[in-house]
């Protein structure tokens, strides 16, 4: 294992290495944002065409989508600083399981 660790470190010091991972990561990166735009795009789409057809049910989920994606609601967590010592069992087990460790 050591072995291979070493010959590992040695090829990132390459810099043909370093340039075709340079090049993997631009292309993964570039593919990606293409991906998220196009998603976004179809949404606001979605949304235009359902409020044409005044479908307002349509035009409100693809605008929740949206705002999902765009990071405009946020997701509301209770935070109870009581210490856990003072919790019921009940009160454990519902906080277990809104971390999700249940």
């Amino acid at each position: 294992k050591r072995r291979n660790k070493q010959t590992a470190h040695e090829w990132l010091k390459d810099p043909r290495v370093q340039e075709a991972l340079t090049a993997a990561r631009q292309s993964i990166a570039e593919t990606a944002t293409l991906d998220a735009a196009y998603v976004l795009r179809r949404l606001g789409e979605n949304d235009q065409a359902a409020f044409r057809e005044k479908d307002y049910g349509a035009s409100n989920g693809a605008l929740s989508l949206l705002g999902k994606a765009l990071g405009v609601y946020v997701d509301r967590v209770k935070i109870d600083f009581r210490d856990v010592r003072e919790l019921s069992d009940e009160e454990l087990d519902e906080q277990a399981r809104t971390l999700g460790l249940t």
